[in-house]
């Protein structure tokens, strides 16, 4: 099993006379909202979640990458001091997926974050298709932080 990690991120910029640690909040609040993903972002078609415990949820997506849809359920794990959500697949169309969503902050540069491990499983297809599905992953990645980047935006009058 080969495993391919993607570490992807987007800036974000405060916008004037908002305190950071409530701009920060807002985005951590846009990130948890899974469920709203599919209506905002074109490559995700469905997302269900169930709250297991305060910070765990069941969550099951349907998402498209290039032409190749994809099912998959997971554990997430909220660890809302350090705005950040750990995930885990727990079946699906991968042998392995897991990572983590985040809010990073680092003096005056904000960044969401999207840092993921996946493994396809099958030895064949990871060698033929291995390197465009991973070029695929990334820049699905992007997409989907930058979207949310834009919502946190229009949530809060800046976009």
């Amino acid at each position: 099993m080969k495993i391919e990690k993607i570490e992807t991120a987007v800036r974000i910029e405060l916008p004037d006379g908002i305190p950071p640690e409530s701009y920060l909040d807002e985005a951590y609040s846009c990130l948890k909202d899974m469920d709203s993903y599919p209506s905002y972002m074109a490559d995700v078609l469905r997302v269900k979640s169930k709250p297991l415990t305060a910070n765990t949820s069941h969550v099951e997506w349907e998402a498209m990458v290039e032409d190749a849809r994809f099912n998959w359920k997971q554990i997430n794990t909220n660890d809302h001091e350090n705005r950040t959500i750990h995930f885990e697949m727990t079946e699906g169309d991968f042998e392995l997926l897991d990572g983590q969503w985040q809010v990073a902050a680092n003096e005056n540069l904000y960044s969401l974050r999207l840092n993921l491990r996946y493994a396809i499983g099958l030895p064949i297809i990871e060698e033929v298709l291995g390197p465009v599905l991973k070029r695929k992953m990334q820049t699905n990645s992007i997409s989907m932080l930058s979207s949310i980047k834009k919502r946190i935006g229009e949530n809060n009058g800046s976009a």
